[in-house]
């Protein structure tokens, strides 16, 4: 995952901030018996696996027990680890990119066990019952990935939009997309919706070719609008493919290959930089200073994204 050298200094205080956090709890409470139970059913995903396995080195750096389950995208199965975890009385449970709606069964289990469930881009409204969820600003992904794509298009135009509704975050980031795009002047000629992230690239390959095929005519799209860089990606594929590569397409998280692509001369246009970092470091603070005793003075925080595109990728280092 590329990060921008812009935001570096904020990772680094946040890191910073967790590792001063580190010595209290090191004084307090041995670090060794601290058991965090990681439960996910999105690690398939890039984002996903990135925002996990960066909360595990970083628990893990300060001596904290943390195993990752994931249930390969059966969130039913996620309740059931919770409940486990819950009955082996954990210190804490961290869910990776939960759907609010349907962890309810292991999130009671969890409050009567009094266990803080802890939850990484879990929705877009504080959730009842968890210690603390810390996300992306949904609201202003959408916008400014919206204002990217009619800065690629030069205007408003025709756009297609691809979204995933199950997931909150992406949601609501399409909604305001289709809001902040119709308010300009665009017409939206149709949504598409994924219905499993594990396979988003290759539905969106569909969903633009078959699109392109219908409509043979080159002022019949202007744009693309994907909530993630996956589904970008699938776009950005279609119009290769089909030699239209005047269609710009935008995505959101700034994966490895979503930047790559933007490099190039095709249409992906611009993604927006999600700060996984950031955003598992800002938690890992907020829960080592749980463990020695200070409760979170809330439970929900947004992270802003930032817009990535050919101005600024020189600025993107690994």
């Amino acid at each position: 995952m590329k990060k921008l050298i812009a935001l570096a200094g904020g990772l680094a205080m946040a890191l910073i901030l967790a590792g001063c956090g580190g010595n209290a709890a090191s004084s307090e409470q041995g670090t060794e018996d601290i058991e965090v139970a990681v439960i996910t059913g999105s690690y398939g995903t890039p984002a996903a696996k990135y925002a996990i396995d960066a909360f595990k080195e970083l628990g893990t750096g300060k001596g904290w027990d943390v195993t990752v389950s994931d249930t390969d995208f059966d969130f039913n199965q996620v309740n059931s680890l919770m409940q486990d975890a819950s009955l082996r009385k954990v210190d804490a449970i961290v869910l990776g990119f939960p759907t609010p709606e349907q962890i309810t069964v292991g999130l009671q289990a969890a409050n009567d066990a009094e266990v803080p469930v802890y939850v990484i881009d879990g929705g877009t409204a504080p959730m009842e019952g968890v210690a603390l969820n810390v996300t992306s600003d949904s609201v202003q992904l959408g916008e400014i990935s919206a204002q990217a794509l009619l800065d690629a298009m030069g205007g408003p135009g025709k756009v297609l939009v691809i979204g995933h509704d199950p997931h909150p975050g992406i949601r609501l980031r399409t909604q305001e997309a289709i809001a902040y795009l119709e308010e300009a002047g665009a017409e939206i000629v149709d949504i598409k919706q994924v219905k499993e992230p594990a396979s988003s690239q290759g539905e969106a390959l569909n969903f633009t070719t078959d699109f392109l095929q219908a409509n043979g005519g080159t002022d019949d799209l202007d744009g693309v609008w994907a909530g993630w860089d996956a589904a970008a990606m699938g776009v950005a594929q279609a119009l290769n493919s089909a030699g239209r590569t005047e269609i710009p397409v935008t995505g959101i998280d700034a994966t490895d290959q979503a930047v790559a692509e933007i490099g190039k001369a095709g249409p992906f246009a611009a993604t927006v930089f999600q700060d996984w970092d950031a955003i598992v470091g800002r938690m890992a603070e907020v829960m080592e200073a749980d463990f020695n005793g200070t409760d979170p003075e809330q439970n929900y925080e947004e992270m802003p994204g930032v817009l990535v595109n050919k101005d600024n990728l020189d600025s993107f280092k690994s």
